[in-house]
């Protein structure tokens, strides 16, 4: 009988930790809002560079004003009249009726 080995085993090292807060916001960041919605179509106004108006494609707008807001640096849309809100991958997501796992691949394929 052979006596118990004093060896250890090699180390194995550990995978590194995902932060998925961070993983999101880089996945959002790599999109700009400005680009999603001008590929949905979406009726832009550029009124200073820090404010860009455009119309909602939510509101039942019947006089074509510009309700809604393009925040840029934040890169959020948001509508002051329906109060809608979205980011760059759930705005293309909400107005092509898919989910977010879909429409980041979309945008990755069209915008990537």
């Amino acid at each position: 009988m052979l006596p118990p080995s004093t060896s250890k085993a090699p180390r194995v090292p550990k995978a590194p930790k995902i932060n998925h807060c961070e993983r999101r916001d880089n996945i959002l960041t790599q999109f700009s809002i400005i680009e999603v919605a001008r590929l949905c179509n979406i009726q832009i106004k550029e009124q200073s560079r820090a404010e860009i108006r455009c119309r909602c494609p939510f509101c039942n707008n019947k006089r074509n004003k510009m309700t809604a807001s393009l925040n840029e640096s934040k890169g959020l849309f948001h509508c002051f009249r329906c109060g809608e809100g979205f980011n760059a991958v759930s705005l293309y997501a909400e107005i092509y009726g898919i989910d977010t796992k879909e429409a980041y691949q979309d945008l990755m394929d069209k915008l990537g």
